[in-house]
């Protein structure tokens, strides 16, 4: 068992000071700490702002504890953790394409009084000498103080399992998880629906000489060929994760 126990402290980094501009990796125009949101939106919309204030410090306290277990076929590792922050600095959607009439958003960097919760771990099963299952999975869950609203792009749940076999030098994995619907979601945020990702592995090793091996690996992903999207992406909806895909590859340690 770890308890870790943690107070830290930091300033605005420059881009979330003083960003004014087009932001070609998250397709949004962003206004920095120090600019004015109101001087960008209609007049008759309410600015859900503190006035801007780039002197502030980001503070968090946080609290971390995590049960290990190691004896035996069985492995296990939980964590649990706790965060309040004051000030916390984030990127928060103002307006979407459909208000800004381009295929753009609109963010500004804003700070709140917000609280961090969540757990995380994976237990590991070891059947015999060929044979191991894990099953894994995390959860977070987010609060900002005084405020009905919720913070941005939080990760969804998700919980899955992997089953590892070995025979001689071949090797291979079978991968299975859910990721579930974050319906949680900020304002002009809309829900992700959840999806099940399947991923297999096979892969053959061998010596090329002493200290030196290579290994020979096929890789399927996203077998179901599921339409998958990532709620913490700045370009969700643009940007799907791959369909099913089939990677080859080879890996050279010396």
């Amino acid at each position: 068992m770890a308890l870790a126990i943690a107070h830290t402290e930091r300033g605005p980094s420059v881009r979330e000071l003083f960003a004014n501009g087009m932001n070609l990796a998250t397709n949004s125009y962003e206004l920095g700490l120090t600019q004015s949101p109101a001087d960008f939106l209609w007049d008759d919309f309410p600015v859900p702002f503190a006035p801007s204030a780039p002197d502030l410090m980001e503070r968090t306290n946080s609290v971390n504890l995590t049960l290990r277990r190691s004896r035996g076929p069985l492995e296990m590792e939980i964590g649990l953790f706790y965060q309040k922050i004051s000030d916390y600095i984030y990127a928060r959607l103002i307006q979407s394409n459909t208000e800004t009439g381009v295929r753009a958003n609109m963010l500004a960097y804003t700070a709140a009084d917000v609280e961090f919760r969540g757990i995380d771990g994976q237990a590991s099963l070891q059947l015999n000498r060929a044979s191991r299952l894990t099953v894994f999975g995390d959860y977070v869950d987010t609060e900002i103080e005084r405020n009905s609203d919720n913070l941005p792009r939080i990760s969804p749940g998700r919980l899955g399992g992997r089953y590892e076999h070995i025979v001689d030098a071949f090797s291979g994995d079978l991968e299975y998880y859910h990721t579930f619907k974050q319906d949680k979601v900020a304002s002009y945020e809309t829900a992700t629906p959840g999806y099940d990702m399947l991923n297999a592995t096979l892969s053959y090793r061998f010596d090329l000489a002493p200290r030196r091996t290579v290994e020979l690996y096929v890789r399927g992903n996203n077998l179901l060929d599921q339409l998958a999207f990532v709620h913490t992406s700045f370009v969700r909806d643009q940007t799907p994760l791959r369909g099913r895909n089939l990677v080859l590859g080879m890996r050279h340690a010396f």
